[in-house]
């Protein structure tokens, strides 16, 4: 384990795993990070607990639709914390 380079390629795995346009890895870069993770057991689990992140974090932006039983049940306790209508 060579300690310059786990911190250079711990600094770039996100970049890495993301692919963002506005912070790409040269393909050199992309190279180097996955040569080192091949031969680093440090990094290459901090890179699979990094994609086991992203993978569960994945689906947390989906739309859920809300069961119409809880809305109807939130609307009831609504109006009773309104108390009773105008006579």
């Amino acid at each position: 384990m060579n300690l310059t380079t786990c911190w250079w390629a711990s600094r770039r795995l996100d970049r890495y795993l993301d692919g963002d346009p506005s912070a790409v890895l040269s393909s050199a870069d992309v190279r180097r990070v996955e040569r080192h993770a091949a031969t680093c057991r440090r990094c290459a689990g901090d890179l699979a607990e990094r994609r086991r992140l992203r993978e569960a974090l994945h689906g947390l932006d989906a739309r859920r639709i809300t069961d119409p039983s809880s809305l109807e049940r939130l609307d009831a306790m609504a109006a009773q914390l309104r108390g009773p209508g105008p006579a």
